[in-house]
């Protein structure tokens, strides 16, 4: 990942038309294969103790893969066969909510016992969008590429811009003993995102 360090009085990020406000003893990494139209921005906190991720693609990619086959996984020589996500009718809901199932399904798949703490619609650049916290327990999961144990708080947000044709998911990360003293923070930084200019 490339790393960029703003000098003291600087608390502003903007790539690839996606914009954020950040406290400006924090690090901020963009993916090397980032562009326009797929990328990762990674804020990190200076004690590594929370990390803010922003993850963006086409929006026609989300489209795709609603509506593609869908497939069951098979695990360790197909003797454990995992369902496939649910099939969504985007005749049916808005696209933004089907959004939010592949986004619970995933995360459902990687880890137990996730808990929704609050889901609230906002806006954000004149979207609807969907604001979030969660909390589960991880055994082992990477955090700011340390492996830990524990329980995990989650703010997400999640949105589909329809001016730049990108959907974008921001992450915001802590664990629980430090989500606490970090949780403004997050939701200041989380809200504060922008997906054009």
């Amino acid at each position: 990942m490339k790393v960029f360090y703003y000098p003291v009085h600087s608390s502003s990020f903007s790539i690839y038309d996606v914009s954020i406000n950040y406290p400006r003893e924090w690090k901020i990494s963009v993916g090397e294969n980032s562009d326009f139209n797929n990328g990762e921005i990674d804020i990190v906190e200076p004690e590594k103790k929370a990390i803010i991720t922003i993850l963006w693609r086409p929006k026609e990619e989300l489209i795709e893969s609603i509506k593609g086959e869908r497939k069951v996984k098979r695990g360790l020589f197909g003797l454990f066969a995992k369902p496939s996500p649910p099939k969504i009718d985007l005749e049916e809901i808005p696209l933004l909510d089907a959004y939010k199932e592949i986004v619970w399904y995933k995360l459902r798949e990687g880890v137990k016992n996730v808990e929704l703490v609050y889901s609230r619609e906002v806006e954000i650049c004149g979207h609807r969008a969907y604001l979030e916290q969660i909390v589960f327990k991880a055994v082992t999961t990477f955090l700011l590429l340390k492996k830990v144990s524990g329980v995990v708080r989650r703010i997400q947000l999640l949105l589909i811009c329809d001016r730049t044709n990108r959907n974008f998911a921001v992450f915001g990360s802590a664990l629980d003993e430090d989500f606490e003293r970090l949780e403004n923070v997050i939701n200041e930084i989380i809200l504060s995102f922008k997906c054009h200019s």
